[in-house]
């Protein structure tokens, strides 16, 4: 009798170490899980380049949709009307850097570079978009750190106002207050943005008690 308690012991002892190493292996995998997914829907910016022209499309595209095809259908959006074939998305330079952004989970911007046959198929006799449409990237900076807004403003609706409603979705509508949005330096950046051309981003810097407020929950 004594045997078979031993036994039956170091069973016991034997399923609940099976157990614990059962819940620890599925912990992993959730984890793994996890951040493959926060991974996939991460925004990625698409920025087309031509020569010193950097335009950022309107709109991210999230990793897990980034596709050569999603791609082509986004550029259509820019001239609908008209039919067009782009050499540059059929080069071992592109191909490369959309295996890099897909794979990677650093790279949050893609740039095409299109030569110039491309770039006039895509904006035609104007060459350029109109100025007050173009997209403006607003960037968060504290220190070291950088946030990229998942959306970009056009030119025209380019306000503060505008502004404090898109970082007032990041901390989901809670109280916060930045004091570079109340400078000089702040104001007359942003009139040079609004009545140019050129500036296609505005960076916004943050102290670290401001970041904090935004990110805290976030980071």
């Amino acid at each position: 009798m004594v045997e078979f308690s031993t036994i039956a012991d170091i069973l016991g002892i034997g399923a609940v170490i099976a157990s614990i190493l059962a819940w620890w292996q599925a912990r992993k995998v959730n984890r793994r899980l996890d951040a493959e997914e926060k991974r996939l829907s991460q925004p990625i910016t698409i920025v087309l380049k031509n020569g010193a022209e950097h335009i950022p499309l309107p709109a991210p595209i999230q990793r897990r949709f980034l596709t050569r095809a999603e791609l082509l259908g986004r550029l259509g959006m820019i001239r609908p009307e008209k039919r067009f074939t782009l050499s540059s998305l059929n080069t071992e330079t592109f191909f490369t850097d959309l295996d890099n952004t897909i794979n990677g989970t650093d790279t949050m911007t893609l740039t095409i570079k299109l030569t110039d046959a491309d770039y006039q198929a895509l904006y035609g006799d104007k060459a350029l978009i109109d100025p007050q449409k173009q997209p403006i990237t607003i960037i968060l900076k504290s220190g070291d750190k950088e946030h990229k807004l998942p959306t970009t403003i056009q030119r025209r609706w380019l306000t503060r106002a505008e502004l404090l409603g898109r970082l007032g979705m990041i901390n989901q509508g809670k109280r916060f207050d930045i004091s570079f949005l109340n400078t000089p330096e702040f104001y007359n950046h942003l009139d040079e943005i609004a009545d140019g051309k050129d500036a296609m981003t505005l960076t916004i810097e943050l102290t670290d008690a401001e970041y904090q407020q935004l990110y805290s929950e976030n980071s």
